[in-house]
């Protein structure tokens, strides 16, 4: 042996080299051995684990299609009169957004909201809202966690007789928003809002919550979907809803939007921390619509510069939520909807410097909430991005 050996104690090169090699293939093996467990410990903590992965091939972007120029905003659950297709032909309008889709009586089943429900903020005692009866499948999650296959559950509210009338309006429903469709329009399904219990919260697992949205969107015919979040504060339901929409997204083209209150200076914090897990997670935001409240006609001189100034403030948010170079390139990702206490607050004046406003920046589109404005504010409003 000591005729290998250096007279220092070292190995002649080609052996060291031989050795090295050795050790190099022995330290291989025994990393590919480790277990699973051990690599989350090399991601960053502020980052999911599965996201330090690829996505998967196949996710589809959100900004394929969806709402433009005009989107007009309806609450079909509160107003059982509501007719799409007579209110289409009466305004022009082709694009819709149909609200609010909350927790049903059954468990992770979409139901649209009523008159009756109860604000989002004060829940009953066994947190359970009073929507209209069930009108969509309800799905729920596999044991593999696949999306399942979508199956109706009866509840109460589905007994014969009482649920006849309903089931007649969504299919009327459907049909007109088909036709909307075939008229290069559509309509989206607005989530949560400010009644009942959000589904994101309802639902105990991504995968059911998915199958929930993909229910209701199959069973419509909807073209993109809006989450009116006020769950902000609740990061498990906000987690669990990035990662359904995501599974959404890598079947099908899904636009999805936000709409979210615009404050003075902008978006609120808690709101911009939840579109950077939104995104975090997976999913792609098309959107973000801006509620703007709009203050008394009587109300101090430069109350739509008040509301450009707090616009700007958000765009620049939204820029740094989709990483973009800056807000010159967020202004086509963001809408605004100004929303009305009364018809008066938006006056022709008011509607031309919104609309300005609007086509000079390129904003995804404009709508309306609220008070129902004189028809001539609303026109000029439904074809300025036209």
């Amino acid at each position: 042996m000591s005729g290998s050996r250096l007279s220092d104690g070292r190995l002649p090169r080609p052996l060291a080299f031989l050795a090295a090699l050795g050790l190099a293939g022995v330290t291989a093996v025994s990393v590919t051995l480790l277990p699973a467990r051990a690599l989350p410990d090399l991601v960053p903590p502020s980052m999911s684990p599965a996201l330090a992965r690829p996505r998967p091939p196949g996710a589809t972007s959100s900004a394929a299609t969806g709402p433009a120029s005009f989107v007009r905003f309806a609450e079909p659950g509160r107003d059982q009169g509501f007719d799409l297709a007579d209110d289409a032909r009466r305004t022009g309008a082709r694009w819709y957004a149909l609200a609010h889709l909350v927790a049903g009586p059954a468990p992770c089943t979409p139901a649209w909201t009523t008159a009756s429900t109860p604000s989002s903020k004060t829940p009953t005692a066994d947190d359970a809202p009073s929507p209209s009866p069930t009108l969509l499948a309800a799905p729920e999650a596999t044991e593999d966690g696949d999306a399942p296959a979508e199956k109706p559950t009866t509840t109460a509210a589905d007994e014969p007789g009482e649920s006849a009338g309903d089931e007649e309006r969504e299919r009327a429903l459907a049909t007109q928003i088909r036709a909307l469709r075939d008229e290069g329009g559509g309509a989206g399904l607005v989530l949560g809002g400010p009644r009942g219990r959000d589904l994101a919260a309802a639902c105990p697992t991504p995968e059911g919550l998915a199958a929930a949205y993909g229910a209701a969107l199959s069973r419509l015919g909807a073209a993109y979907l809006d989450v009116e979040a006020r769950d902000a504060a609740d990061r498990p339901a906000v987690v669990r809803r990035a990662r359904a929409l995501r599974l959404l997204q890598q079947q099908r083209r899904l636009p999805v939007t936000f709409t979210l209150p615009l404050h003075d200076d902008g978006l609120a914090e808690r709101d911009v921390t939840m579109l950077h897990l939104t995104r975090l997670y997976g999913a792609d935001i098309a959107t973000v619509n801006l509620l703007a409240t709009v203050e008394p006609s009587g109300s101090s001189p430069g109350r739509m510069r008040r509301v450009a100034s707090a616009v700007r403030a958000a765009v620049r948010q939204v820029a740094r939520v989709q990483g973009l170079d800056g807000p010159a390139d967020a202004w086509h990702q963001v809408a605004l909807t100004p929303v009305l206490d009364d018809a008066a607050d938006l006056n022709e004046t008011d509607a031309r410097a919104l609309a300005t406003f609007a086509a000079r920046n390129d904003l995804a589109w404009l709508s309306l909430r609220g008070a129902e404005p004189e028809p001539a504010v609303a026109r000029v409003l439904a074809h300025t991005l036209a």
